[in-house]
């Protein structure tokens, strides 16, 4: 079996990104793979250890797979033919796997790996980030990507010696609304900090933020967050290019 079709399976989103799961789900998520979509209903740990790394470069050894469901209990059966031991995932077992503790969608992951890049200024951000948006958390969540975007774009002016291109006439920082507008105009190397087009399309955030920061009358909720994803991602990415 080719690592390339497992990995388009990875992808599909019918199932649960092996490479974000613990290790005891991630040889349930290979049982539970070769019996829907290979219609192979039992492997040996050589097998699994096998198919994990040829398709995503993951290192379990065969006796690691051994001791690791030794101790499943009722959510993997195991069979002895001859002198092999083979191993099914039981319905326990995918109730395991497709349990409430799942890794984020894949926007979300994105957004959580740019933000780590952006450095150590942003490591509580991020830290902040990661528990509020797996809690469902919307308000702190809204809130904490509307500072993400506030801060990226001042140390993208900082480094570039533009600080004062976002100050008002007093000396005042501009909201982020102002900040946005300014980013979309100013140039670094001849190529804007941010996008118009992208400006425009991450207004959404914005909003959810002021709310989150200042209506105690609304919740928002992590569906409305989940919905602004896609043009956040790319606002980070496009400011991450100048820091």
């Amino acid at each position: 079996m080719s690592g390339e079709r497992l990995r388009k399976i990875n992808e599909s989103g019918k199932y649960p990104d092996v490479r974000y799961l613990k290790r005891r789900l991630q040889l349930y998520w290979i049982l539970e793979v070769m019996d829907k979509d290979f219609k192979k209903d039992k492997l040996a740990a050589s097998e699994i250890s096998d198919f994990l790394f040829r398709g995503f470069k993951i290192h379990v050894k065969p006796i690691t797979v051994v001791r690791s469901f030794s101790r499943a209990g009722d959510k993997i059966r195991t069979i002895k033919e001859k002198r092999a031991v083979y191993y099914q995932i039981t319905s326990r077992g995918q109730e395991d796997l497709y349990g409430s503790q799942l890794p984020p969608p894949i926007e979300t992951r994105k957004l959580f790996r740019i933000v780590k890049k952006l450095g150590k200024k942003f490591g509580n951000d991020y830290k902040e980030l990661s528990v509020c948006y797996k809690n469902s958390c919307g308000a702190a969540t809204a809130f904490l990507m509307r500072k993400i975007l506030e801060k990226t774009i001042f140390f993208v002016f900082a480094k570039h010696k533009m600080i004062d291109k976002l100050r008002n006439k007093q000396g005042h920082f501009f909201g982020l609304q102002g900040m946005l507008k300014i980013a979309g105009k100013e140039k670094v190397g001849g190529v804007p900090c941010l996008m118009p087009k992208t400006c425009k399309k991450i207004q959404g955030i914005k909003f959810l933020g002021d709310v989150a920061a200042h209506d105690f009358l609304i919740d928002v909720d992590i569906e409305e967050v989940k919905e602004h994803l896609p043009y956040i991602l790319v606002a980070i990415k496009e400011l991450s290019t100048h820091l």
